[in-house]
């Protein structure tokens, strides 16, 4: 949004959102599609996808690409191994 912006004039833009509901809901938008970009991101850095490209991660609409690993890939193929129902319903161990 505005990058290089300092903490007191950054505190000020979050009132003004405040003050009006519609650019509060576009701001916590905004904040929550980043907060998703950044798990991607983190995901890629743990080495559970190969590649992350996000067109905009500020926009809750924006295009999402994910390239999963060869361990994932086998992991999405229906001949491999069954998965382990200890981790959960969104496992992301490496079968």
């Amino acid at each position: 949004m505005r990058p290089g912006i300092g903490f007191d004039a950054a505190r000020a833009l979050i009132a003004e959102y405040a003050a009006d509901s519609a650019r509060l809901e576009d701001l916590c938008g905004r904040i929550t599609a980043f907060r998703l970009s950044c798990c991607f991101e983190r995901l890629k850095r743990s080495g559970r996808f190969e590649d992350v490209l996000i067109d905009d991660p500020f926009d809750l609409e924006g295009v999402v690409s994910v390239k999963l690993t060869e361990a994932q890939w086998q992991s999405v193929n229906p001949a491999s191994t069954p998965r382990n129902t200890a981790h959960g319903r969104h496992d992301f161990s490496l079968n």
